[in-house]
């Protein structure tokens, strides 16, 4: 039985996690609307912020079959990779296949989700881009969610960095909607890119030791 310290110490470190990813997945919305005063303006990005979130959260099914096949105390085996390559694989396919549905019929989601029949091409323009940015946080999740099974929390420091980050840099960068949008956009490759670092040098530690 895990003595209580370390059972309250992985809690607390999971919340910690959970709230930055959560930060980078729906702070974006509140922020528009924050600096964005136009109706056209937060609202077409909150429709856009939506589709893109629908299709990040098509990986959440994933993660949670993954979860109890790779809980370990630290231990970095091949099953554990072959099984989380075969995730992050499903996920990229999942994801990448929603996004080229949305950059090639960026009307077909604004309509089943808003019934929305005409788009403005400002719009359909927000929706391609904005489920292009969001994309990597889905293998984010993923990621995330190996590393909290393994109970290792080296990705919790790159993770609030970047949460941390986007709110920043959107406090600094709201001239247009689209400086959002790119600062969005570093803050989510930046995640993805720390995460991947973070995850395989741990992992190959863990191997070679």
């Amino acid at each position: 039985e895990q003595p209580l310290e370390k059972s309250d110490r992985y809690f607390f470190l999971s919340i910690l996690s959970l709230f930055a990813f959560s930060v980078l997945m729906n702070a974006d919305a509140m922020l528009v609307k924050h600096f964005f005063s136009h109706a056209e303006d937060y609202g077409g990005y909150a429709r856009a912020s939506t589709i893109a979130r629908t299709m990040v959260f098509l990986s959440q099914p994933i993660a949670g079959a993954m979860f109890p096949k790779v809980i370990a105390r630290g231990e970095w085996s091949s099953g554990h990779a072959r099984t989380l390559f075969k995730a992050l694989g499903l996920a990229g396919l999942m994801i990448g296949s929603a996004v080229a549905l949305c950059a090639l019929f960026p009307q077909l989601p604004l309509l089943i989700l808003f019934k929305e029949h005409t788009s403005t091409p400002e719009m359909l323009r927000l929706v391609r881009v904005v489920t292009a940015v969001m994309a990597p946080l889905g293998l984010v999740y993923m990621m995330m969610n190996f590393e909290m099974a393994q109970h290792r929390f080296g990705f919790l420091v790159p993770l609030t960095l970047c949460a941390a980050a986007f709110i920043g840099g959107v406090f600094l960068f709201h001239q247009t909607l689209w400086q959002v949008v790119m600062v969005f956009s570093a803050v989510s490759i930046g995640a993805f890119v720390s995460l991947t670092v973070v995850l395989f040098r741990q992992g190959k530690e863990r191997a070679s030791s």
